[in-house]
């Protein structure tokens, strides 16, 4: 990086960077920040960065193609009628207009910029109906993400909780197309609502954000917004975002990734019951009392045939460890059902 200390208008310094065979800089991590910042308190002036929405289709990307992958907005930033951006002593991006003569910054970097997509693999969530109110909403798709418009009145922060049991955020914007999408969408309610709460909303710093963690690089605010009210919604009539306060009633924009159609399309697998707690204790009770009739059984089998016990074929025949052939005496078979027996084997304790 390197720090110009000559005044110039915003396109003057970016040709002056690029005569030099670099650009105005983009800071695109934290150190690129901290450096600029240090570089504005040292002079204590300004520093002319590389955004400008002017040459970047209306919203701030860098103009040597990369995109922002932080903010460090001063408050009330960034302005939607000025489109060039510098950072202050204080190291906060600003607003101004391009034809302002301040120091600059450039940088020279041999990194490749990513490259746009324009395919959008994926499907939407099915179809959401609130069954409190009757009501069943579609997810529209664009581009990579899925919306629902829900015209049922929430205030911002139920909305957002509402926007997340439908597995999503309340919606942020980040490009004009994005923007064009939401605003025909809204404009469908345009009789019975004026606007819709969307996931903007204002740090106790006076620092604009967005709910789901978008990099505010695109604004749209109405003339003479933001206020000092310290959440965003979006008009019906003109698309315009205009703050409000957060218990105000409004309908709401849910927004979501698309889920990819091998993801979507797999079916739900049954999930398994949880093991009945009650199971070993129903079956120590079964066993037990399989114990007690057969020694009942046996007791009076024992006073009726004295010691000459018949033996069933079943104790001799079955090949389950449950029942194996039996060595002993029919004598010896008999004894099983005395007291002592008990006491060797007692009953396990058992707790409801």
């Amino acid at each position: 990086m390197k720090v110009v200390t000559q005044p110039m208008t915003w396109i003057e310094a970016k040709k002056h960077c690029e005569d030099d065979g670099a650009s105005l800089a983009s800071l695109r991590n934290g150190w690129s920040q901290s450096y600029v910042e240090l570089m504005s308190q040292s002079l204590n002036a300004s520093l002319w960065i590389g955004l400008n929405k002017n040459q970047t289709g209306g919203y701030f990307r860098y103009i040597d193609g990369w995109h922002m992958g932080f903010t460090h907005w001063g408050e009330n930033e960034p302005s939607t009628d000025r489109p060039c951006v510098y950072v202050d002593v204080y190291g906060k991006w600003k607003t101004a207009n391009c034809n302002q003569t301040i120091n600059s910054v450039c940088i020279k970097s041999t990194d490749v910029q990513p490259t746009g997509s324009s395919f959008f693999p994926g499907v939407c969530p099915d179809n959401t109906h609130l069954f409190y109110t009757g009501q069943t909403f579609v997810w529209q798709q664009f581009k990579g993400y899925c919306y629902i418009f829900i015209s049922e009145e929430k205030r911002w922060a139920d909305a957002a909780a509402s926007c997340v049991r439908q597995g999503g955020s309340l919606a942020s914007i980040e490009e004009p197309s994005e923007q064009e999408f939401i605003q025909n969408n809204a404009k469908v309610f345009e009789d019975s609502h004026t606007s819709f709460w969307i996931g903007l909303y204002k740090t106790h710093k006076g620092e604009w954000l967005w709910l789901d963690k978008t990099v505010m690089d695109y604004t749209n605010w109405s003339e003479g917004q933001p206020d000092d009210r310290s959440h965003g919604g979006i008009s019906t009539s003109d698309g315009t975002w205009k703050t409000g306060r957060p218990n105000y009633y409004r309908p709401y924009i849910c927004k979501t990734p698309k889920v990819l159609q091998s993801t979507a399309s797999t079916p739900n697998k049954p999930v398994p019951r949880p093991p009945d707690k009650r199971q070993p204790i129903l079956a120590v009770v079964a066993v037990i009392t399989v114990i007690a009739i057969g020694g009942v059984i046996a007791f009076f089998l024992f006073k009726k045939y004295g010691r000459r016990l018949p033996i069933p074929d079943i104790l001799t025949t079955f090949d389950n460890p449950l029942f194996f052939r039996n060595e002993q005496s029919p004598s010896e078979v008999a004894d099983i059902s005395k007291p002592n027996a008990e006491k060797e084997n007692p009953e396990p304790l058992i707790t409801m």
